[in-house]
C-alpha cells in the first residue's frame, strides 16, 4: 500500500480496507490510518500510526552553484524526483528576464523517473551594463502524486558582457597638455574582469592625441593599469588656453559601451603674433603659455589662475615664466627682451634665472615641484614704478626656437607685483625677440617709396584688421589690411613713403604704429616701423635783386632787393644786414618764423652822397644769420653799382696880388690859397720850382706860376694823388 506515492507496508487482510488522511505536503508527516474490515470501521478511530516523507524534486547544480556569462558560458543543472510517482509527473522551468532555461518542461514517468533529466541556463545578452548580477529560474510539479511537491529555485549568477565604462586615471587629478610642448598621460584599467581579452581604443578629437590608441586587458591583467600619453596637436590655429577631449571606449565583442570622455587642458603655442618685416628684419613678440607664483610659505599650493605673481623675498615667493619661441629658424637674434608690467612698486624688480627644467605648467606647479635654478643671474633690474613697464635683457639666453623657462627671485623683502597673462588688458609679459637686424628703412623725401610686410603669425578666430598709423614724416598705404581664414599666412605690402615738406630737418626718423583687432588678436602688440629719411630741404637764403642787378646814385636815387628762406626754419630767424661806408639800407635787421620763411621781404638801398669825385664805383652789402637752424648758411652779398655826383671842375682864374691867403691843416699860410668856384673847393699850393713857397703880395713873385692843384671833399678829406693837375697861371 502506498500513500502520496510512498509505499507502506502493514498488516491486512483480504477483507480490510485502510484510508489514510496527511494533512499537508510536508518534509515528512505523521499519517493516521483507519482500518475498515468487513465488518465495518472501527468507529473512525485510528488503528495505528505510522510516518512517510512527502514526495520531492531534487535540483542537482554541479560545483559552487549556476554561473553563466552574457553571450559566452553556459551552464546547466539536473532535475530528479527522489520517488517513484503513481504516473507521469510534470516539471515546468520558467524563464526569467535574464535567463534562457531550455527546455523549459520535463516528465518522469514511474519507468524512468529515477534517471535525471538536464536543464540547460543561458544568459540573455542584453545591452544593459549590469555588472555582476543574478537571476532566479523557478520550477512547478505536477501529476504523478507530485503536485504541489516542493522543488527549489536556482540562483544563477550572470556576468555581464557589457564591461562598462573603463577606468581613466588621469594623472595629478588633471591633464594639461602644450602644443608643441608638454605632454601628459593617463593610465587606463577595467572595471572588471573579463572573459576573454577586450580591448581598450583611446581616440582624441581635433585637438588631442593619444599613445597607443590600443590597449589589450586580457582575463588575468583586466585590472592593471597601463599608460597613455596625451599630446597636444599643434594646429597652428590662435585659440589661447582650450580643451581637448579623450574618448576611451572597450571595444572586441564587449557589447555596447558608452565611451569614457577625459578632458584636456591645452595651452596654445600659437601667440597672437604680427610679424613686420622690414627690410628683413622683424620683432617677433610671444606671451606666455604659462606663468605662475610659488611660495615657500604655502609648498604644495597651486598659484596658477592669479592674475599677478609676486617676486618677494620675505616671505619667499619666486615667479615662473614659459615661453614657447618658435619662427626664429636660422636667423639671428639681435635682442631679446622680457618686458613686465608693474602693480606694485618696489625698489627691486628681481633678478631673471633659467630655469632646469621647462616641462612644468601653471596649473599644477607648486614650491615643492618647481623647477630649480640653472647657473647664475641672466639679468637684474633696481627700483621699478607702478603701472610702469620693465624690460630684462636676456639677449644672451635666447637663440632660437624651443621652450623659454624663466624663474624670477628677488632679494628684497619689499615686494613687486607684475600682471600675469591671467590679469588682460594688454598687459601679459611679453618676450620681444629682434630678428634679423633693425626694423628701420631709408627713404628720401621727395623720392621713391619704402615697403614692408605684415603677415599674421597663425589662423585668426575671424577677420582681424591691422591699422597702419604713421605719424606727420610720413604717409602709407593701405592704412588698413585685413587677414582672413584663408590669407592669414600671406604677407601684405605696405608703401611709406616721407612726406616732402619745406621744413629744414636734415636727416630724421618717421615712425609708423600698428593696431590690431578681431580675429581673436585684439591687445596683441605689434611691433612700430622706423624709416631713416633724408632731407630735401638744405637751410639756405636766397637774395633776389629787382632786374637782376642793384644800382644807385648819389643824387638820391634808391634801389631794392628781396631776401627769403629756402626752407621752413626749426625756430626764428634773425637776418643782419651790412652795408658798407658807400651805401645805407632802410633796415638793419629781417626776421623769418615758421609762419613767414616763404614771404620774401623787401630791402631798400641807396648811395651816401659824398663830395668825393669817385665816378662810377660800387658797394657792398653783406649778410648773415642766426636761429633756426641756420647759423651756419652762407649768404650771397649784395653789389651796388653807384654812379657818382663828384667831377674835378678846375677854372683857370686871374689871381691878384695881395690876395689874402687862408691857412689850411696846420700849411704855412703863405702856402696856398683858398677859391670857391661852382659851389666847390679848390685849393692851390704855390710853389715856385725850389718848392718854395710865395706870398701872393711878395714882390718877389714871378709873372706866371707854377700851380699844384688839388680837389677836396666837402669833408676836409683830399683825393688821392692821381687827382693832381699842375697849371700855368699868370699873375695880373
Amino acid at each position: 500500500m502506498t500513500f502520496g506515492g510512498v509505499a507502506a507496508a502493514f498488516a491486512e487482510d483480504n477483507d480490510s480496507q485502510v484510508t489514510a488522511t496527511a494533512p499537508v505536503f510536508g518534509a515528512a508527516s505523521v499519517v493516521d490510518v483507519v482500518v475498515t474490515t468487513a465488518d465495518g470501521p472501527s468507529a473512525n478511530t485510528p488503528t495505528d500510526d505510522f510516518t512517510y516523507f512527502q514526495p520531492t524534486v531534487q535540483i542537482i547544480e554541479t560545483g559552487a552553484g549556476t554561473a553563466v556569462t552574457e553571450g559566452g558560458l553556459i551552464d546547466s543543472y539536473s532535475v530528479l524526483p527522489t520517488s517513484l510517482p503513481t504516473a507521469t509527473v510534470t516539471v515546468t522551468i520558467f524563464d526569467t528576464p535574464q535567463i534562457d532555461a531550455t527546455p523549459n518542461t520535463l516528465t518522469f514517468t514511474p519507468g524512468d523517473w529515477f534517471t535525471a533529466q538536464v536543464v540547460t541556463v543561458t544568459a540573455i545578452d542584453d545591452a544593459l551594463i549590469e555588472g555582476t548580477h543574478a537571476s532566479v529560474i523557478t520550477h512547478t510539479v505536477a501529476g504523478g502524486g507530485f503536485t504541489g511537491a516542493a522543488i527549489s529555485p536556482v540562483l544563477v549568477t550572470i556576468t555581464d558582457n557589457e564591461l562598462g565604462t573603463p577606468i581613466v586615471t588621469q594623472v595629478g587629478g588633471s591633464t594639461a597638455v602644450t602644443e608643441g610642448g608638454v605632454t601628459d598621460s593617463i593610465t587606463v584599467s577595467l572595471a572588471q574582469q573579463p572573459s576573454t581579452t577586450v580591448t581598450v581604443t583611446i581616440t582624441g578629437d581635433a585637438q588631442v592625441a593619444a599613445s597607443p590608441t590600443l590597449l589589450s586587458f586580457t582575463p588575468s591583467s583586466w585590472n592593471t593599469p597601463q599608460t597613455v600619453i596625451v599630446s597636444a596637436i599643434d594646429d597652428g590655429v590662435v585659440e589661447g588656453a582650450h580643451t581637448g577631449f579623450l574618448s576611451v571606449i572597450l571595444t572586441g565583442g564587449v557589447g555596447i559601451v558608452p565611451p569614457s570622455l577625459v578632458t584636456v587642458t591645452i595651452s596654445d603655442n600659437d601667440a597672437r603674433r604680427v610679424i613686420v618685416s622690414a627690410g628683413g628684419a622683424e620683432t617677433i613678440t610671444f606671451t606666455p603659455i604659462d606663468d605662475a607664483q610659488i611660495s615657500r610659505g604655502s609648498r604644495d599650493a597651486n598659484f596658477g589662475d592669479e592674475s599677478l605673481f609676486t617676486v618677494d623675498d620675505d616671505p619667499r615667493r619666486d615667479g615662473l615664466l614659459r615661453f614657447a619661441v618658435t619662427g626664429l629658424a636660422q636667423r639671428s637674434v639681435s635682442r631679446v627682451i622680457l618686458r613686465l608690467y608693474v602693480r606694485d612698486q618696489s625698489n627691486s624688480g628681481g633678478k631673471a634665472f633659467a630655469t632646469t627644467s621647462s616641462t612644468w605648467n601653471e596649473q599644477s606647479v607648486t614650491w615643492n615641484n618647481a623647477p630649480g635654478f640653472a647657473g647664475s643671474a641672466i639679468d637684474e633690474i633696481g627700483s621699478v614704478s607702478d603701472n610702469t613697464w620693465v624690460e630684462f635683457n636676456l639677449t644672451t639666453f635666447v637663440t632660437g626656437d624651443g621652450i623659454v623657462s624663466l624663474r624670477l627671485r628677488s632679494d628684497s623683502a619689499n615686494r613687486v607685483d607684475y600682471a600675469a597673462k591671467e590679469f588682460g588688458g594688454g598687459f601679459a609679459p611679453q618676450l620681444l625677440i629682434d630678428v634679423g637686424g633693425s626694423a628701420s628703412l631709408a627713404i628720401n623725401e621727395g623720392g621713391p617709396a619704402g615697403s614692408y610686410t605684415v603677415v599674421l603669425s597663425s589662423v585668426p578666430a575671424g577677420v582681424a584688421t591691422v591699422s597702419v598709423v604713421p605719424d606727420q614724416e610720413l604717409s602709407v598705404a593701405p592704412p588698413q589690411l585685413q587677414f582672413t581664414v584663408s590669407n592669414w599666412n600671406l604677407p601684405q605690402t605696405v608703401f611709406m613713403s616721407a612726406i616732402d615738406d619745406d621744413d629744414i630737418e636734415g636727416a630724421h626718423i618717421g615712425t609708423i604704429q600698428h593696431s590690431v583687432s578681431g580675429g581673436g588678436y585684439a591687445g596683441v602688440v605689434v611691433a612700430s616701423v622706423s624709416a631713416q629719411i633724408t632731407d630735401n630741404d638744405a637751410a639756405g637764403v636766397r637774395i633776389s635783386e629787382s632786374g637782376g642787378a642793384t644800382s644807385t646814385n648819389e643824387d638820391g636815387l634808391t634801389d631794392t632787393y628781396t631776401v627769403v628762406l629756402l626752407g621752413r626754419p626749426s625756430g626764428t630767424v634773425t637776418i643782419t644786414i651790412e652795408p658798407d661806408g658807400e651805401l645805407r639800407t632802410n633796415l638793419s635787421q629781417i626776421t623769418f618764423t615758421t609762419a613767414n620763411w616763404n614771404i620774401p621781404q623787401t630791402v631798400r638801398v641807396e648811395a651816401m652822397d659824398d663830395s668825393a669825385d669817385e665816378g662810377t664805383h660800387t658797394g657792398r652789402i653783406s649778410h648773415s644769420a642766426f636761429g633756426g637752424g641756420f647759423n651756419a648758411v652762407s649768404i650771397a652779398d649784395v653789389i651796388v653799382t653807384i654812379t657818382d655826383n663828384d667831377e674835378i671842375v678846375v677854372e683857370v682864374i686871374t689871381l691878384s696880388r695881395g690876395l689874402t691867403l687862408v691857412g689850411w691843416f696846420g700849411v704855412p699860410t703863405t702856402s696856398r690859397a683858398i677859391i670857391e668856384s661852382n659851389a666847390r673847393i679848390i685849393a692851390i699850393w704855390f710853389w715856385d720850382d725850389g718848392d718854395q713857397a710865395w706870398l701872393l703880395d711878395s714882390p718877389n713873385l714871378p709873372e706866371v706860376l707854377r700851380v699844384f692843384i688839388r680837389i677836396s671833399r666837402g669833408d676836409g678829406f683830399f683825393v688821392d694823388s692821381t687827382s693832381v693837375t699842375f697849371l700855368e697861371v699868370p699873375l695880373a
